[in-house]
């Protein structure tokens, strides 16, 4: 009992107590899982936990964090902390300072006193390094260190809370597959690559050659300028008017694509439908034992073509048909 007893003193010790190079080093093994895409704005993958794990043991022999409970821990303590000193960092406090040589907030003790009272989480900044902010940037991002859109420490201990819930809880949906013709694709294709996105740019081109054309007759009467300005507009609408008109042709050209692709995912629907049905409509053939209508069944839900075919006959047709798929090799 003694003896267990002082393991677990040693694990909260363990837990507890980070030292100056480790906190480098999970940080610099946070930046690698940036560059390594295992984590994007903060958001930590399944599995990165294990690898910040790993990256520490390699860099460290030796090391006894784990991660879970020491590696999570501190991330989340170091993310807390984080976005204490962004908050009091933002443009919206005033009366904190930053001391970029010893990397920590400095304010007068009167302010202090009074921002933790509504920020507890803010206790023990004041004054205290933290030289991992800069890196820290990167991995929680720098979108949350300055201006409005700031997040505060309560509401970044709360996306904490969120995110060890969801860790180890991500599924990919099962995904559905439809058939589309190359024909379609390649009208697609076509549509996609037309002038559309040009059609805008092409109307201000025309209507600001128009407008940067200067007719001798300009410089000599005021009404000379009246008109020309008259004329450059009527350039404009008419340029516009003619692109839209291209504008409009080619959103009735999408119209039918988009016709086609309805249609095609009407059929993937009305096939799966019928495909649900096929054991039912089996178990209306009296000829056949159990074992030969699940084989029946099997074959027409791997062949979309047997099973449109088999819905099209009568009832006596598709008891012959049954029997004929049966047929070795048939």
């Amino acid at each position: 009992m003694a003896k267990r007893k002082c393991e677990s003193d040693a694990q909260t010790r363990d837990y507890n107590s980070w030292s100056p190079e480790e906190d480098a080093l999970l940080v610099d093994g946070m930046l690698h899982l940036v560059n390594t895409g295992k984590v994007i704005n903060g958001a930590f993958k399944n599995g990165a936990f294990q690898d910040l794990q790993k990256y520490m043991q390699s860099m460290l022999p030796g090391c006894a964090k784990r991660a879970n409970p020491h590696i999570k821990s501190r991330h989340k303590y170091l993310k807390k902390q984080y976005h204490a000193i962004c908050e009091m960092r933002g443009d919206s406090c005033s009366g904190f300072g930053w001391d970029s040589e010893r990397q920590c907030i400095t304010a007068d003790d009167g302010v202090f006193e009074e921002w933790i009272k509504v920020h507890p989480n803010a206790s023990g900044i004041k004054n205290k390094p933290f030289p991992c902010f800069d890196k820290l940037c990167r991995v929680f991002g720098k979108d949350r260190a300055t201006g409005a859109a700031a997040e505060s420490a309560a509401d970044a201990v709360e996306e904490l809370d969120k995110e060890e819930q969801m860790l180890g809880s991500e599924s990919m949906p099962n995904s559905t597959s439809y058939t589309l013709l190359d024909d379609d694709f390649e009208d697609i294709s076509q549509f996609m690559t037309s002038d559309a996105p040009n059609i805008f740019h092409g109307a201000y081109s025309a209507g600001n050659k128009n407008s940067n054309h200067t007719s001798p007759s300009s410089s000599q009467a005021p009404n000379g300028k009246k008109k020309q300005k008259v004329s450059d507009t009527e350039m404009l609408i008419q340029s516009f008017t003619s692109q839209m008109t291209k504008l409009e042709g080619i959103f009735q050209g999408a119209g039918g694509h988009i016709s086609k692709l309805a249609d095609c995912f009407q059929h993937e629907q009305d096939a799966a439908e019928r495909r649900m049905k096929i054991y039912e409509e089996l178990k209306k053939i009296k000829d056949i034992s159990e074992i030969q209508r699940l084989t029946v069944a099997r074959k027409l839900v791997k062949c979309p073509f047997e099973t449109d075919f088999f819905f099209s006959l009568d009832d006596e047709a598709r008891s012959t048909y049954v029997l004929a798929l049966l047929i070795p090799d048939a």
